[in-house]
């Protein structure tokens, strides 16, 4: 069921639901209001019978987005399972809210009402008979007493005193039994008895829990166990490390002899470049007349190129003038061939 609360704590809308009688938190109650979500909520319940119900807080379920109140207040929501007490009765149920909110004081709704549908009553469980009580009764003196007879170790990290009197099951250091003390526990009621009388344990009054000399034993051979092994793993460190310093020492050696060859190598890689620059020197000297001589040959070559090409210029210009001079020749024969016919004819004339 959801009720609808506006900003005075009326009642502006309900949405009931079926509620029967027995149900046990079956049903779920939800209260709308415009009210801070830091508010707490609480609902009182007034039975059929007038009998009114303990106040039962409601969970913060939420708030409703796109919704405000009358004065722009977000609207939240908040859920409660309805108690089985509710419904025990059937009949008309009334309901109140009580609103706890940031700065103000207790405010309270108006009363709504909803209706538990009649159904089968259930019975209450019979009563425990008497001897539930006792062994009820029993086992809380019991706890009790291991409680005042200090079952629980509220002491045990005290040394014994003989000016205390320890109750059964109670704890204590006693400090005098071997090398490293134990805690006992008395076994008695009022417990006054030292726990050991010339060396050896009271036993009718104390037990020993735990003797802290077997602690130590165990640990200590356990802590011999690890140094032995702590010196195989040392001493199989210790070769490897004079091993590797061998080896370091042969690598050394190694390097100074390389370094040595080097050095030699490097003198007579220095004689060699030295021979190499006077070979190099006379070298360059034969280069530069080897240079010049070739630079006279090239330019000797050039001057002939040039004498070459006015021989062909001249040949080519002889060859032109005779041909010219060949064709002049031809044309004046041709003339004097025609005079002479000419002469002839003029004699014939004459005659």
């Amino acid at each position: 069921m959801i009720y609808f609360l506006n900003a005075s704590g009326g009642l502006a809308h309900c949405l009931p639901e079926s509620v029967y009688q027995g149900s046990a938190e079956g049903n779920t109650l939800f209260l709308v209001a415009p009210v801070a979500a830091s508010a707490e909520v609480y609902a009182a319940f007034c039975l059929p019978d007038g009998s009114v119900t303990p106040r039962y807080r409601l969970e913060y379920a939420g708030s409703l987005s796109g919704y405000a109140g009358e004065t722009g207040q977000a609207v939240c929501g908040w859920s409660l399972s309805l108690p089985a007490s509710v419904t025990v009765q059937y009949g008309t149920v009334r309901v109140q809210f009580y609103i706890f909110a940031e700065g103000k004081k207790q405010a309270a709704s108006a009363a709504a009402q909803f209706t538990v549908e009649r159904g089968v009553e259930s019975e209450l469980p019979s009563a425990p008979d008497e001897d539930t009580y006792e062994n009820i009764s029993a086992a809380l003196a019991a706890l009790r007493a291991d409680l005042i007879n200090g079952y629980y170790p509220a002491r045990a990290s005290v040394a014994w005193n003989d000016g205390h009197v320890y109750g059964a099951n109670e704890l204590v250091f006693y400090p005098d039994t071997g090398k490293y003390g134990a805690i006992l526990r008395s076994k008695v009621q009022n417990n006054v008895q030292k726990p050991y009388t010339d060396g050896a344990l009271n036993a009718d009054f104390w037990e020993i829990v735990v003797h802290f000399d077997t602690i130590a034993e165990e640990y200590f051979d356990e802590l011999s166990e690890i140094l032995s092994q702590g010196s195989a793993a040392v001493a199989a460190e210790t070769e490897k490390a004079q091993a590797a310093q061998k080896a370091a020492e042969n690598a050394k050696t190694a390097a100074e002899t390389a370094a040595s060859e080097a050095e030699t190598a490097k003198n007579n890689a220095e004689d060699a470049a030295a021979q190499a620059g006077t070979s190099a020197s006379a070298a360059q000297g034969s280069a530069g007349a080897a240079a010049s001589s070739a630079s006279l040959a090239e330019e000797s070559a050039t001057r002939a190129a040039q004498a070459e090409t006015a021989a062909e210029n001249a040949a080519q210009t002889a060859q032109a003038q005779a041909g010219a001079a060949a064709g002049s020749a031809q044309t004046a024969g041709e003339h004097a061939q025609d005079a002479e016919e000419f002469a002839e004819l003029a004699q014939r004339y004459a005659e």
